[in-house]
């Protein structure tokens, strides 16, 4: 069971990330962050009808403002599901909160939260990897990815043995594996987007991507990849001649460094 009392940042009410946004969607995000419903890993089930009636909004504008947050990287919203990024890391430390967090995982069948959680707390990723390894259906691309799994995490070493995760104007590849490491579906669909950076084969690597999660921890990945793609875009001149790996290391690099709300 989640705690009976939910810290809220005292911060949320300026946060960067929320800039621009009404005090309205800034409520709804508090609440999100303390109803009954979200457990220690910040993963939970809560529908737009149940959010409706908990807020008195009126399901449509609870559907834009989730819609805005997981633009602005605060929550993952997929289906039913919903992650609130920041609440396992601003929980008191325990056994009891651990043994929670991995409770957590072990019932959430939604692919893109799984992910998103691996991405901003890779120390618990294993755990993620041993979720996805018992979900027994395979991704479809045309569905949430609530309504996918990752059978195909079963099939995904084909792809590892190929070399690549993606290829530009073609459907995102299947995720590769390396020792284990599953590289995120969102990034390899991020990379079908940038003609530059997703076809060199130098960053179409399982390898190139798990020694990244290890060093930028909580970077948002796929969002850092197209930033990137538009930079080199806008600035064609300084982009002409760079070692694209290395760039996007240190690209990712910066993202890390940025200050968290």
């Amino acid at each position: 069971m989640a705690s009976d009392y939910h810290p809220i940042y005292s911060t949320l009410w300026g946060d960067e990330k929320l800039e621009g946004s009404p005090f309205e969607e800034r409520g709804f995000f508090a609440h999100l962050c303390s109803n009954n419903r979200v457990r220690p890993s910040g993963i939970f089930r809560v529908t737009d009808a149940q959010l409706a009636a908990d807020t008195t909004l009126q399901p449509s504008r609870v559907r834009t403002y989730c819609t805005d947050l997981d633009r602005r990287g605060l929550i993952v919203r997929d289906g039913a599901w919903l992650f609130v990024r920041a609440y396992f890391k601003r929980q008191p430390k325990g056994e009891n909160l651990l043994k929670g967090v991995a409770s957590d995982i072990a019932t959430c069948s939604s692919v893109r939260v799984l992910e998103s959680f691996a991405l901003k707390y890779p120390i618990r990723s294993q755990w993620v990897t041993d979720r996805l390894a018992t979900l027994d259906r395979p991704i479809n691309y045309s569905c949430s990815t609530e309504q996918c799994s990752a059978v195909a995490v079963m099939n995904l070493q084909s792809s590892a043995e190929q070399g690549t995760i993606a290829s530009a104007g073609k459907a995102p590849a299947s995720p590769a594996l390396t020792n284990g490491f599953h590289v995120p579906t969102s990034v390899a669909a991020a990379l079908t987007r940038a003609p530059r950076l997703g076809t060199d084969p130098r960053i179409n690597t399982p390898a190139y991507w798990q020694a990244e999660v290890r060093a930028n921890p909580g970077v948002d990945y796929a969002a850092e990849v197209l930033k990137a793609e538009a930079w080199m875009a806008a600035n064609p001149k300084r982009a002409a001649r760079r070692d694209l790996p290395r760039f996007l290391h240190t690209w990712l690099s910066r993202a890390d460094r940025e200050p968290e709300s």
